[in-house]
């Protein structure tokens, strides 16, 4: 059943960029592909994988992370290097 959910995931996925490459219509690059969110429950290296297949694709260059802890940084960097990325802080040292 994982292994279901990471297909879906990933082929929605690359619904959505296949989606944006086309209203490009090659006219521009796709340099860098940033999901909104870390998706909760999904580990961060299943999903730079992911999206590290699209790279090797050709489809973009470099991934973003946005809304990512420090941790989930270092474990995505573990599979493939982000470039950039926003980072939560919480000013009452919660995050």
């Amino acid at each position: 059943m994982v292994v279901e959910d990471l297909s879906r995931r990933e082929a929605a996925l690359e619904r959505r960029v296949n989606f944006i490459l086309a209203k490009l219509r090659g006219t521009k690059k796709l340099d860098l592909f940033e999901p909104a969110r870390i998706i909760h429950g999904v580990p961060i290296e299943q999903s730079t994988r992911i999206m590290g297949k699209f790279i090797a694709q050709g489809k973009f260059d470099h991934i973003g992370l946005s809304e990512a802890r420090a941790d989930q940084v270092r474990q995505a960097h573990r599979v493939r290097t982000p470039v950039p990325h926003t980072t939560n802080v919480s000013f009452d040292g919660a995050s």
